[in-house]
């Protein structure tokens, strides 16, 4: 399934507003694979990376990637994989989780002018990691014997 992806800059604001304002637990699904999906953009005014490439936005961006991840693990804890129905939304959070902790699977970055940011980018990933480790990252993870 293709997905049309819009200036990012404006879809992080539209993101911020739809997490703030409606339940998150409605939205998280279309958003979320709006955001993974993004992932896959080499431009950086489409892939969601390309945010925190923005002086003017990167402090927030980290701030509300860092809230999404830990709602995707608030979401994993009150799932059961032995419900067909829960086993898609574990797959698409754990696919968030891993997509945004790891720089190899995103796109932008395999641009040759891109490679000078990658070890900034690794150690914000490593932060993040780290943020939902102290939050309980892998109490959540220990129901699903992983």
């Amino acid at each position: 399934m293709q997905v049309m992806l819009h200036d990012i800059i404006d879809m992080e604001m539209s993101v911020c507003k739809m997490y703030f304002i409606c339940s998150a637990k409605t939205i998280s699904c279309p958003v979320t694979r709006y955001l993974v999906s993004s992932l896959e953009s080499d431009s950086i005014k489409l892939s969601y990376i390309g945010v925190a490439l923005n002086k003017e936005h990167a402090i927030a961006w980290i701030a509300h990637v860092k809230d999404i991840l830990w709602k995707c693990c608030c979401y994993l804890d009150g799932l059961r994989p032995e419900f067909p129905a829960d086993m898609r939304a574990i797959l698409l959070y754990l696919h968030t989780l891993v997509a945004f902790t790891a720089t190899n699977t995103w796109i932008l970055l395999r641009a040759k002018h891109m490679e000078v940011l990658k070890t900034g980018l690794n150690q914000l990933c490593a932060n993040m990691m780290g943020h939902l480790v102290t939050k309980g990252f892998y109490v959540i993870l220990k129901v699903f014997n992983l």
